[in-house]
């Protein structure tokens, strides 16, 4: 099962990697001991203070060999896992979650495992570990701060190893790859086309930043950029109503972890009873576009309610990327006694039955919207106004946990790449136009700092 998961971690989508290292380090690192531990301790607070001390002492006896046979287990575990791997696959495990991975936890959590299996290994597969990881030093002059935790680890297995520091041509090997690869990357900077101009600005401005260069650094222009509460609505670019769905064209593509409903305001006339989500990542000129083709979203979930619930949250399992939301309120409590309420005619004032609907004194429909005085003539009572979106019924307040992220749309047929090509070709003419800003820039700073100079 474990040579199955690990495997398994190379070929699913980044999002799922943290609850299969989680798993991997659980197996290999017996996190669930303390638990234990701390139970054994509330049940002997509970006895009486002889048991107490002979409970103690039997947990002493018992911990020690509980911990002896699960380090046994998990050593047996390393070496089944190490051996069931080949160098290539361990390779391409490091790389891609220790190095390459732009979520911090993931390579904390890939840190954990590789630490745990160095722990449980034999004297051999330590040495073997610290050079595969030594095979990597010389990626790392691409992965900026990525490859924090890489050298984190790669220090303390390195020092760690009795067998890799006795032996000097190793450990001479060792410093002389270090050092040369800091000396190559000192070379570089030294040498770079716009090193000169950058230390001329730095003694005449505050600068802190790399303006000038042509090509982007890949680690730089990736940031980590943390889930944050946002309102819906203040990240949509559109919206349209129906009687009971509302449907929103967001700004951009954003990725979505959690969603938090909040219902105020409700009257038991009519209570939502089931309520489903739908997202779409497609790019779309108009949101009628998607309206009126249903088959383009993907359901999120659908959430049933009681009487008068006030709040709905939900927390995805995985993060969920989307330009277009849909909220469905499928299903309602409906109160049969509502027929005989009276309602306000919104010219006169006057009470009006809510059957049929029509005011005696002056004749105006009061189903008609209190916000917009849109009258909706195929739905006679909706919970939501077709035009504005206003509810009698209710108030909501939506809040997300999100992001902005970057996504493209997904090729299935030639009108989709041409689309495609045609977003291609705009995007290289402004890359383009961008980079003769920059040679521009470039020359008139030189001719500013020479006159400074002279």
């Amino acid at each position: 099962t474990l040579p199955h998961l690990f495997l398994i971690s190379l070929s699913l989508d980044e999002g799922l990697a943290p609850t299969i290292l989680r798993l991997l380090h659980s197996a290999l690192s017996g996190v669930h001991s303390s638990e234990e531990k701390e139970g054994k301790k509330r049940d002997g607070e509970k006895s009486k203070s002889k048991e107490r001390e002979k409970e103690k002492e039997v947990e002493k006896k018992g911990d020690k060999g509980d911990k002896k046979a699960k380090e046994e287990l998990n050593t047996s575990l390393t070496q089944l896992l190490l051996e069931s791997l080949n160098d290539e696959l361990l390779i391409k495990f490091l790389k891609r979650f220790l190095l390459q991975s732009n979520h911090s936890n993931v390579r904390w959590q890939c840190h954990a495992l590789v630490h745990s299996l160095y722990k449980h290994s034999p004297p051999t597969q330590k040495v073997h570990l610290v050079q595969l990881l030594w095979q990597l030093w010389p990626d790392i002059s691409g992965c900026g701060h990525k490859a924090s935790q890489f050298v984190d680890l790669l220090g303390y297995s390195t020092i760690s190893t009795p067998e890799v520091l006795s032996k000097d041509t190793m450990c001479v090997h060792l410093v002389h790859e270090a050092i040369e690869l800091l000396r190559c990357q000192n070379s570089m900077v030294l040498s770079h086309a716009n090193c000169h101009v950058y230390s001329q600005l730095a003694s005449l401005v505050d600068f802190d930043g790399y303006y000038l260069e042509s090509e982007p650094c890949l680690v730089c222009n990736d940031p980590e950029v943390p889930f944050n509460t946002i309102k819906l609505y203040s990240m949509k670019s559109e919206v349209r109503y129906s009687p009971n769905t509302i449907f929103l064209k967001l700004n951009g593509s954003h990725m979505f972890s959690q969603l938090h409903v909040r219902i105020n305001e409700i009257r038991k006339t009519k209570m939502i009873r089931t309520m489903n989500l739908y997202y779409s990542n497609r790019t779309v000129q108009n949101v009628i576009e998607l309206k009126n083709n249903r088959s383009l979203w993907l359901k999120a979930g659908g959430y049933t309610l009681q009487p008068s619930q006030t709040e709905v949250k939900v927390d995805f399992p995985l993060p969920i990327v989307a330009r277009n939301v849909i909220l469905e309120f499928a299903d309602f409590y409906e109160n049969v006694q509502g027929g005989s309420e009276m309602l306000q005619c919104p010219r006169c004032n006057a009470a009006v039955p809510a059957h049929p609907g029509v005011c005696a004194a002056c004749g105006e429909n009061v189903h008609q919207c209190h916000k917009c005085r849109a009258i909706n003539y195929d739905e006679r009572d909706p919970f939501l106004c077709n035009s504005c979106g206003f509810s009698k019924y209710a108030r909501f307040d939506i809040v997300v946990e999100g992001r902005s992220c970057s996504a493209v749309d997904p090729i299935e047929n030639e009108d989709d790449r041409q689309k495609t090509l045609s977003n291609i070709n705009q995007l290289l003419e402004k890359a383009d136009n961008v980079y003769k800003d920059l040679v521009q820039h470039r020359n008139e700073l030189d001719h500013l700092l020479v006159a400074l100079a002279s």
